[in-house]
């Protein structure tokens, strides 16, 4: 018995030890994730406050060219890509993208009714990458305020859909809502995402000066790729001085474009900051709005993609 009695003590001693390490492990292994957890959410914290400073760089950056030029061209110190610069603990790389370089889908619908000349310039773009212009009416109706749909527009089509949903009846906050809209697939935003913008005035010109040639292409049937070039190539490195100009070019001249809707300078800009901070990987996409230079100011910012 004695020996018995032995035996279970010590049995019961072990499993006391056993117990205690492993609730120390636990603690260990708990404060190291809470510890681990702390640092990514001061990275990241830390991260969104070098988003920040890129914003305002890039603002003034953009206060600084109204100063020097009343065109905008991607050949200007706002469209040179920084290479990523060594801040403490990683590093920051940023890029000015002119968004009235793109098709402004919003545009489609101005002061509640259709544009019928902002449609057609969808049409042309969508004929320009080899997709049916008629999804352009799909976008008017999820964009437009009433319930009516165009008869070839996709107004009532949500309602069968699994699950159901409504068109939105209202401006889109970003064209990645186009994979919401009937008709449109992912292969189809791909063609899209580097010619269309969505932004928040609905009546903005496109900058004739940024402007790729697919979008160029759009402004009126028959532009062929090789007058684009032409017009590429005809504003240089200093662009067109007015849309005059532009429409004036031999490339289109006659060709019907009208400068409704066309600038040569922008008001519209997308930031786009990499942070890299330690286990931290931030990207930011930041649309600002210059409206003079006294007033710069982000509208929106989108983790991602925009």
């Amino acid at each position: 018995m004695p020996g018995n009695s032995r035996g279970v003590a010590l049995i019961t001693a072990l499993l006391i030890v056993a117990l205690a390490i492993t609730a120390a492990v636990t603690m260990v292994s708990r404060q190291q994730l809470d510890i681990r957890r702390t640092g990514n959410l001061l990275q990241m914290e830390q991260s969104y406050l070098y988003v920040q400073w890129a914003e305002d760089f890039s603002a003034h950056i953009l206060r600084d060219d109204l100063d020097t030029s009343t065109v905008d061209i991607e050949t200007e110190d706002w469209a040179t890509e920084l290479p990523p610069m060594p801040v403490e603990g990683g590093s920051i790389a940023g890029k000015l993208t002119d968004m009235q370089s793109r098709f402004n889908i919003n545009s489609m619908v101005q002061a509640g009714a259709p544009s019928v000349r902002a449609i057609d310039r969808f049409r042309n773009l969508l004929t320009v990458l080899g997709e049916n212009p008629d999804l352009a009416y799909a976008v008017v109706d999820w964009i437009d305020s009433d319930r009516n749909g165009y008869p070839v527009g996709s107004e009532p089509s949500y309602y069968g859909k699994e699950p159901a949903y409504l068109a939105a009846n209202r401006a889109m906050a970003s064209p990645s809502e186009l994979l919401l809209v009937e008709g449109f697939t992912t292969e189809i935003y791909k063609l899209l995402k580097d010619h269309v913008s969505a932004l928040p005035e609905t009546v903005t010109g496109i900058n004739v000066n940024t402007a790729s040639a697919e979008v160029l292409m759009s402004l009126a049937r028959g532009i062929t790729r090789i007058d684009a070039d032409a017009l590429i190539s005809a504003r240089g490195v200093d662009g067109f001085l007015t849309v005059n100009d532009f429409v004036a070019d031999a490339a289109i001249a006659g060709r019907g474009v009208t400068t409704d809707g066309l600038d040569v300078s922008s008001s519209y800009f997308m930031v786009n900051s990499i942070i890299e901070l330690g286990q931290a990987h931030l990207q930011m996409q930041s649309l600002i709005h210059r409206e003079s230079p006294t007033n710069i100011y982000t509208v929106a910012r989108a983790q991602g993609t925009y």
